[in-house]
């Protein structure tokens, strides 16, 4: 005669994602192994670390769940002549902390191009550029009773274009009385 063998106690495993969320379900006698996906769950800005508990050896109703840890990237930081400006490391989701931009002759600071585009928080390596848009000035030029002649716009650096004042019957126009560069304009005249 053959002994007789109690039957083994069975548990439930179940192997969860890192939210709670059941992948598997599996009926496993006492003593045996679960048996882990063949495939690693995936979560976006993560990579899988492990199982938080062994498959091993089971012993009673157990829940195995996905470990991973939280990707690094880098976001460069590029000023508006091209050149790296600051570089810094953040972890996915973390918010962008942007640097303060540097005060250049001529322009005004916009933003970083990224957040002016509404983007607020790392999900990959990053390029973020520096905006500026130039500055621009008002340029009068007065006749010879001092009314404004022409008004130009001009941007930083850029001439103000000199207007034709024609002679009248008092006056032979001569030329501008230009006391300020008007050849490279860096501010309002």
């Amino acid at each position: 005669l053959n002994p007789l063998k109690a039957p083994k106690p069975e548990y439930t495993v179940n192997i969860c994602d890192y939210d709670g969320t059941i992948l598997d379900t599996q009926i496993v006698a006492q003593g045996e192994s679960a048996v882990l996906p063949e495939t690693n769950p995936q979560r976006k800005g993560y990579t899988f670390a492990g199982w938080d508990y062994s498959n091993a050896s089971i012993h009673e109703d157990t829940n195995i769940t996905a470990n991973y840890i939280r990707n690094t990237y880098t976001v460069a930081y590029i000023d508006w002549t091209n050149e790296l400006y600051e570089l810094k490391t953040y972890n996915y989701g973390d918010p962008l902390l942007v640097p303060d931009m540097a005060e250049k002759e001529g322009v005004i600071a916009v933003g970083w191009d990224a957040i002016i585009d509404g983007v607020q928080y790392v999900t990959d390596n990053m390029v973020i550029t520096a905006k500026y848009e130039t500055k621009e000035y008002k340029v009068n030029f007065y006749d010879y009773e001092g009314n404004i002649f022409d008004t130009q716009t001009v941007e930083y650096g850029n001439p103000a274009e000199v207007p034709s004042l024609a002679s009248n019957e008092k006056y032979v126009f001569l030329s501008w009385d230009c006391s300020t560069d008007i050849e490279s304009v860096k501010g309002n005249h």
